[in-house]
């Protein structure tokens, strides 16, 4: 049933946090396999997310509105991802800085 192989398909790959799920047909039994290979695409997504959170967290921390722009300051950043952490935490620029830290835009 494709119906239910997408549905149970999405369950798996949120549980999971995987990105591909395959099922294959089998005589009442059902086979997994999981790729745990990181590859170097998925480290920066995953360096991504993590820099997201602290600074998603960061803004917490400074009380800072949903709508305030800020200016990222980090030691290192995945660059492929640096669109995506700019609209994700409302920040116009990433610049080097010594260690993590925001500062909000006037």
């Amino acid at each position: 049933n494709t119906h239910l192989d997408k549905a149970l398909s999405q369950i798996i790959k949120q549980e999971l946090n995987v990105k591909e799920v395959d099922f294959s047909n089998g005589e009442n039994e059902l086979d997994t396999t999981l790729e745990t290979k990181i590859t170097p695409e998925l480290k920066a997504e995953g360096d991504a997310r993590n820099l997201i959170r602290s600074i998603q967290n960061l803004r917490k921390e400074s009380n800072l509105e949903l709508k305030d722009k800020i200016k990222i300051f980090a030691p290192t950043w995945p660059t492929d991802f640096e669109k995506e952490i700019l609209s994700k935490t409302l920040a116009v620029n990433i610049e080097k800085s010594d260690h993590l830290k925001i500062e909000k835009i006037s």
